[in-house]
């Protein structure tokens, strides 16, 4: 590590700061030169070609490869500029500078995350190799060479770093502009599908003192409520499709109408028999037993139907309970552990509860998003679980209807907090 003087790097070093008493630039000027050095001086001299080059590159190789040709090539000619100047310039400043033009290049943090830790190597590599290697002072290399050089490096970086950074706004516009018309048309679905479930009016009409708490997680909903007379009998039901947002959206219309078809045109109102017949239409629509495709699409439901005048009501549910409060007692009666859907070959006949009314009784049908809300004190959450729904239930089931709608959302959004609702929500709560 000896120059042409015979001096170690420390001794040329004291003796240019103390004989000569040359400034930052003069010590530039003597230090710098491409002999001893042959790698970092032709890395330095081609510079210019290689970035011109790299240009070159988004018109022949597309903007992937441009990206990863200049997020190596700018660490590795700033390190070697590092290098062949020394540490008085302070050039290992700039690494803070061209460790952010990966952000920009590339379209996820992860992928720039690569090059920037690239560049933090091409930093240190360089420091090390100043606190070792001292450039022989035979050849000097010309300042003006240098200037040009950096220029043209700078220049055609950051002329790339503005291509990018049109090109991102300009796709960040198109997705903007997507964005919005995803949005406003699934809004606009949301509008449609508010629109196909039962009115105000025919819920108080058919059940004077009731209450449903409706919250879709995303704009559209795979929870529906439905309620429906035929002969002389009131349905009501709460369900849960496959799936929530959009692919939930679709299968409620198609619940919705199959009801809709099912009681009110062919007068089925026999719970268990209202199941078996939606099923076989969901199973034939959806074409379940022709591909495995669908092989997972149905409903989840609890369905009952109140007959006055012989003072009963019926139950029947897939998968999800019914929840009767009489005397301060709470009682659940389980669904069948199968969806209204094709779950298996063998399709099990659904099961019809009957339970005679008695005056101030009170009857809960749900979907699962309720009891399944993450939520509490605990780190991440927990669910907020059947027995606590229970609970409540029954420490409010009392008052009045309305009021009990306005204490569960409370206690849902107590419940979760800051974190985001996992699933739709739909609660339908009856007194006789």
């Amino acid at each position: 590590l000896t120059g042409a003087s015979g001096m170690t790097p420390l001794g040329r070093d004291r003796a240019i700061s103390a004989s000569d008493g040359l400034r930052c630039s003069s010590r530039i000027s003597s230090r710098v030169s491409l002999t001893g050095y042959p790698i970092p001086g032709l890395l330095f001299l081609i510079g210019i070609p290689v970035f011109s080059f790299s240009v070159l590159f988004i018109g022949l190789t597309g903007h992937r490869v441009a990206r990863i040709v200049m997020c190596i090539l700018i660490p590795v000619f700033w390190g070697t500029m590092t290098v062949l100047f020394g540490r008085e310039c302070g050039f290992y400043l700039g690494f803070i500078v061209i460790s952010f033009p990966p952000l920009l290049f590339f379209p996820t943090i992860r992928q720039a995350l690569y090059f920037v830790g690239f560049s933090v190597l091409c930093l240190t590599g360089s420091i090390v190799a100043l606190a070792i290697i001292d450039q022989p002072s035979v050849v000097d290399f010309s300042m003006a060479v240098y200037l040009v050089n950096l220029g043209v490096v700078l220049t055609v970086t950051f002329g790339v770093l503005i291509f990018f950074r049109d090109q991102i706004i300009t796709n960040r516009r198109k997705v903007r502009e997507q964005q919005r018309e995803i949005i406003d048309s699934i809004n606009y679905a949301s509008r449609i599908q508010k629109a196909v479930l039962p009115q105000e009016r025919i819920r108080r009409e058919l059940y004077p003192d009731s209450f449903v708490i409706f919250l879709p997680k995303d704009i559209v909903s795979g929870d529906f409520f439905w309620f429906g007379e035929s002969n002389g009998k009131h349905i009501a039901a709460a369900i849960d499709c496959t799936g929530h947002g959009v692919p939930g959206a679709f299968m409620s219309m198609i619940g919705n109408s199959f009801l809709h078809e099912i009681v009110m045109e062919q007068g089925i109102t026999r719970p268990a028999e209202i199941l078996e017949k939606l099923r076989e239409k969901i199973i034939h629509t959806l074409k379940q037993r022709d591909s495995d495709q669908g092989q997972k699409d149905g409903m989840d439901m609890a369905l009952l139907c109140f007959d006055h005048e012989k003072g009963q009501v019926e139950f029947s549910g897939a998968k999800n309970p019914l929840y009767y409060i009489r005397g301060g007692e709470l009682t659940e009666i389980k669904g069948d552990k199968m969806p209204v859907g094709m779950e298996s070959e063998k399709q099990d006949r659904f099961t019809n509860h009957t339970i005679e009314l008695q005056k101030g009784d009170v009857f809960y049908v749900f979907t699962d998003g309720f009891p399944d809300q993450f939520g509490g004190t605990t780190p991440g959450g927990k669910k907020y679980k059947y027995g606590n729904f229970k609970k409540f239930l029954l420490n409010h089931h009392t008052k009045p209807m309305e009021e009990q709608a306005e204490l569960l959302q409370k206690e849902l959004s107590d419940w979760k907090g800051n974190i985001e609702q996992i699933d739709d929500v739909c609660v339908v709560g009856i007194k006789v």
